[in-house]
């Protein structure tokens, strides 16, 4: 079975590098510029939200991911049909969830996110 890819090898790695770098924006962002009460840091902080969890699992999915694209090890493969895997397993539905859920409770209540 060979896997046919819509994008070039060129383009599939300048789309990986820039996630990378969106999502490590996102979390630097997050950590200087915290959106909650600081004594909220005893509580868990971020690790208590599903959010962060999902960045910080995509930021490792696209830095294994540009591993594979930028050497050629022997078992790149392997590591790439692995993230294949935890890309449809994994990452896609709890992206989809988060982002679900959180627009949902958006639109419920408008006024305790603004």
């Amino acid at each position: 079975n060979e896997y046919k890819s819509y994008l070039s090898m060129k383009e599939a790695k300048n789309f990986y590098v820039i996630m990378l770098i969106y999502e490590t924006y996102v979390l630097f962002y997050r950590y200087f510029f915290p959106m909650y009460n600081l004594d909220d840091i005893y509580l868990g902080g971020d690790w208590k939200y599903l959010t962060h969890w999902n960045a910080i699992i995509q930021i490792v999915y696209y830095m294994i991911i540009g591993m594979c694209f930028f050497t050629s090890l022997e078992f790149s493969e392997n590591i790439s049909k692995f993230c294949g895997t935890v890309f449809a397993c994994l990452l896609f539905p709890l992206s989809c969830f988060v982002s679900t859920m959180f627009w949902t409770l958006y639109h419920i209540d408008k006024l305790s996110y603004s």
